[in-house]
C-alpha cells in the first residue's frame, strides 16, 4: 500500500469515485487513528468520516504534506483503534481540520460525538483483542488493503495484475469465501465464484455458491484467479481479470 502510494504521488486518480490518492490515504489514517472511523460501522457517522477524508487530503495534497501522510500510513494502526488509541479527529496536524464553528453549542456537541465514537471505537478495539474479533478484523485488513492497494495501481491508464506468492493469494481466497456471502449480498442473482489457482496452491478451489439464484433461477459463474475475485467482490468489476458466465436454472 506504502509503495504504490510513494510511486503514485499526490494528485492521482484512484478507482475510489471523487477520491486522489492524498483522500486514500487519508482514509486509511483514520480508519486506523481516529474514532471517527466509527463511520465504516455506524451509517448516521458516515457523512462525518467522509467529511473529515476529504478535508484532511485536501490539507495534505502537496508534495511535503502527502509525504507525511503516506508516512503516517506506513505507521501502522494505534493501539485501541478499529484498526487496531483512539486520537482526536486530526491524527496527522492541525491543517486537517480547517475552520470550527468555536461557539459553546457546536463545542459541546463535537465533545459528544467525540465521546459516543471514544467509545464505540474502544469497544470495537475490546472486541478486536477476542479470538474471534481477531481474526476477523485480521481478514478485513488483508483484503480492504489488497484492494486499496489495486485501487491506486489500477487508475492508471497502463497497468498489469501482480503476481502473487502462492501462501498470500491462498490467504486472500479463503478470506473471501469467508466474507463472500455478505459482500455479494445486494445481488439480484445468484453468483458461483470459482478460483483459478497454480498447483502450488493448499486450499480448496472448487467453485462456492456464495449467493443463491433467484426466483428466476439465474446466476452468475466468476471465475478467475484469487485477487480477481477479491476486486469483483468488492465492487470493482471494471478492474477485475475475471470470466462472467450467466448460467441459466
Amino acid at each position: 500500500m506504502v509503495e504504490a502510494l510513494t510511486h503514485a504521488g499526490p494528485g492521482q486518480p484512484t478507482l475510489c469515485e471523487g477520491w486522489r490518492t492524498e483522500h486514500l490515504a487519508a482514509h486509511i489514517v483514520l480508519r486506523e487513528t481516529s474514532p471517527l472511523a466509527v463511520g465504516l460501522l455506524l451509517p448516521p457517522a458516515a457523512k462525518r468520516l467522509q467529511e473529515k477524508t476529504i478535508a484532511l487530503g485536501d490539507a495534505h495534497a502537496d508534495e511535503a504534506g502527502y509525504a507525511r501522510l503516506v508516512e503516517r500510513v506506513a505507521a501502522g494502526p494505534l493501539e485501541g483503534s478499529l484498526g487496531q488509541r483512539a486520537q482526536d479527529d486530526g491524527p496527522v496536524d492541525s491543517g486537517a481540520h480547517g475552520t470550527a464553528d468555536a461557539s459553546p453549542e457546536a463545542g459541546g456537541r463535537r465533545r459528544s460525538r467525540g465521546r459516543v465514537a471514544g467509545l464505540v471505537s474502544r469497544a470495537a478495539a475490546l472486541l478486536r483483542r477476542t479470538p474471534v474479533g481477531s481474526t476477523v478484523a485480521d481478514e478485513v485488513q488483508l483484503l480492504e488493503f489488497f484492494v486499496h492497494t489495486e485501487d491506486v495501481r489500477r487508475a492508471k491508464d497502463r497497468w498489469a495484475p501482480r503476481i502473487l506468492a502462492d501462501d498470500y493469494a491462498d490467504m486472500l481466497y479463503t478470506h473471501l469465501k469467508r466474507r463472500a456471502k455478505l459482500l455479494y449480498r445486494s445481488e439480484e442473482t445468484g453468483i458461483e465464484l470459482e478460483r483459478r489457482a497454480r498447483p502450488a496452491s493448499r486450499v480448496d478451489n472448487s467453485p462456492v455458491m456464495v449467493k443463491a439464484p433467484g426466483d428466476d433461477g439465474r446466476s452468475v459463474h466468476v471465475a478467475g484467479p484469487a485477487g480477481e475475485l477479491v476486486m469483483h467482490a468488492f465492487g470493482r468489476r471494471t478492474a477485475a481479470l475475471v470470466l462472467e458466465d450467466v448460467v441459466d436454472a
